[in-house]
């Protein structure tokens, strides 16, 4: 190739350095996304019940959940027309497909769930859904959802996913 010759001895740490920067970003981005989260830098907050609950203040947080189900809800989450021991599967069918989570604990069997997971942005937030049995053959979902953040737009888009995922679920069952 005429006129490249004063680059020639270029070419090939150029080549190597690409090399090794696209090995090294593909490592790093398969590690990231198979580990699982690591726990948030504060203890989950408990909740005995949701009916009581009230959302501590200091950190970002969401809360919702049927009508009626909780003091002061920050969004209302439907009743669906399914049994809770229907929804309940797939609320573990959707968590058992998601690599970002860890599940620290199952209460009630099956019917509360505290998973943390891993933010779009690299945040680590802790959520916690109670299965609801309500009358007449419905159920619903109650969730909470907390971050490090004081910013609750990433609880607040976790559990509006949430949501679709399950419905999903009821959907294609």
């Amino acid at each position: 190739m005429q006129g490249m010759e004063p680059f020639a001895h270029l070419h090939g740490r150029s080549t190597l350095l690409g090399l090794a920067g696209l090995i090294i970003v593909l490592a790093l981005s398969g590690c990231a996304s198979s580990e699982p989260p690591p726990f948030p830098e504060h203890p989950p907050t408990e909740i005995d019940s949701f009916g009581n609950f009230m959302p501590p203040v200091g950190h970002a947080h969401w809360l919702a959940c049927p009508e009626g189900y909780c003091l002061a809800p920050n969004e209302l989450t439907p009743l669906y027309a399914v049994g809770a021991q229907r929804l309940r599967d797939a609320v573990h069918a959707a968590l058992a497909a998601d690599p970002r989570i860890r599940i620290v604990s199952r209460a009630n069997e099956g019917l509360r769930i505290v998973w943390i997971e891993r933010g779009p942005h690299g945040g680590v937030a802790t959520v916690t859904v109670d299965v609801i049995d309500a009358d007449d053959g419905e159920s619903g979902l109650a969730f909470y959802s907390e971050s490090d953040g004081y910013d609750p737009t990433d609880d607040r888009a976790r559990i509006s996913r949430w949501l679709r995922a399950f419905q999903q679920r009821l959907v294609t069952r």
